[in-house]
């Protein structure tokens, strides 16, 4: 059974695998909302250290994610009752179970040791870790590249973190929110355009 998922990702990878171009839209409506919940607490998190004029962007940041949650809310109303089936509901409650946990687990290590500066770039990080692992699940392979973004703004939040005086989190959280927002926005067009 594993191989057989290693062989679906890589194909996934590769472009070859059979999934739809669009997410089914009771998931684009969940994840709208999903990430837009969370993309509201990610810009507020990128305004833990002092942003100056960047936080009056953050905080409209925080009203569009408000506007693409309540979106996300009105077309998982108007969304058939369900198109997951069963066995894709739990194989996605374990990798998100497994994303908090390391996101749980890894945030309480950073702030024991003292780099608790550094907690939105390794839960950005995981984050976007495990977007890929979804991807098949999800029926979403833009899951992939967006993986890929969020993962690479985490590493370069905490690289300017080390390197610079710029706050590791403000490029983490708020860059990793303004993905999300954009995210959620283009798979609710892509779900309710097919």
């Amino acid at each position: 059974m594993r191989g057989a998922n290693i062989v679906r990702y890589m194909a996934l990878l590769r472009g070859s695998a059979s999934m739809s171009t669009a997410p089914h839209r009771r998931t684009a409506a969940l994840t709208a909302i999903v990430f837009g919940f969370f993309s509201i607490g990610w810009f507020q998190w990128a305004q833990a250290a002092p942003t100056g004029r960047l936080g009056v962007a953050f905080d409209l940041g925080s009203v569009l994610a408000l506007a693409v949650a309540i979106t996300g809310i009105a077309a998982l109303i108007r969304s058939p009752a369900r198109d997951m089936t069963r066995d894709a509901r739990r194989k996605s409650g374990v990798i998100v179970g497994i994303e908090f946990a390391a996101a749980f687990a890894g945030s309480v290590l950073l702030r024991v040791t003292g780099h608790a500066d550094y907690v939105p770039v390794l839960v950005a990080a995981v984050v976007g870790l495990h977007f890929p692992f979804l991807a098949p699940i999800l029926h979403d392979p833009l899951l992939v590249p967006l993986g890929v973004v969020v993962t690479v703004i985490a590493v370069i939040g905490g690289v300017l973190g080390l390197t610079t005086d710029i706050a590791p989190g403000t490029v983490a959280a708020g860059g990793s929110a303004v993905v999300l927002v954009g995210y959620s926005i283009q798979t609710l067009v892509r779900a309710f355009r097919a």
